[in-house]
């Protein structure tokens, strides 16, 4: 490795790109096996000076490789990133695909996404983790854990609304959603003063084979579900 990082280092120094641009995903791969996370995102600071096209497998290895290490606030740095610069929707450039560039090059791994999604939905920024997801619904990621983990978290933070709109999208696209998650969202409703849509999501719980848990919880005129 320090072999390799000595030519990817003239490589940049020169200006000089190699006809085959995956061995910055491997020098990339490598460096994070070997806990150097900072030689990993130098590598992708030089594909930029390269002018060689970062990809979201690129970022996906660093944020994966950032949340393992619990360097959470270096993964977000990452993703804001590929939000700001629209990363997860571009496509393979001409030139990218006539030297055979793998479409496996715009995607990024459960690996990587999911932990961040987790970690914005525990610190507070939920409705980031909601702008992630939807980017990645575009690029025809269906994860339920993705969508699980939102609706838990809008039913925590009584926003039944916004979790309603995900298990729409979700029922739409034939994913489960966790007898848990369920349970937190009719919670919400009720803690909202919303009886009615509980009850309707309590219906939705059993439809799909859930079989819930006595819940009783008061809700403002007495009643209780």
């Amino acid at each position: 490795m320090v072999d390799a990082r000595k030519v990817f280092n003239e490589m940049v120094k020169r200006h000089h790109t190699p006809k085959d641009n995956s061995i910055f995903s491997r020098l990339m791969s490598c460096m994070c096996k070997q806990g150097d996370l900072d030689g990993a995102v130098e590598v992708l600071n030089g594909m930029i000076r390269l002018s060689v096209p970062t990809r979201p497998s690129h970022y996906g290895i660093l944020i994966e490789n950032f949340c393992k290490k619990g360097m959470y606030e270096r993964g977000i740095k990452m993703l804001d990133k590929v939000l700001e610069k629209g990363i997860l929707m571009s496509p393979l450039s001409l030139l990218e695909v006539e030297m055979g560039a793998p479409q496996s090059l715009l995607e990024m791994k459960a690996m990587a996404y999911n932990p961040m999604i987790e970690y914005l939905c525990n610190s507070g920024q939920t409705k980031n983790a909601e702008v992630f997801l939807r980017q990645l619904m575009k690029k025809g990621v269906q994860d339920p854990v993705a969508f699980n983990d939102l609706i838990r978290r809008y039913s925590k933070e009584v926003i039944p609304e916004s979790a309603m709109e995900l298990l729409q999208i979700m029922k739409r696209r034939g994913i489960a959603l966790d007898a848990d998650a369920y349970a937190s969202l009719i919670k919400s409703f009720v803690k909202k003063g919303e009886p009615a849509d509980a009850e309707a999501a309590l219906d939705g719980m059993i439809e799909c084979g859930h079989l819930p848990k006595p819940i009783a919880v008061q809700i403002g005129n007495g009643g209780s579900v």
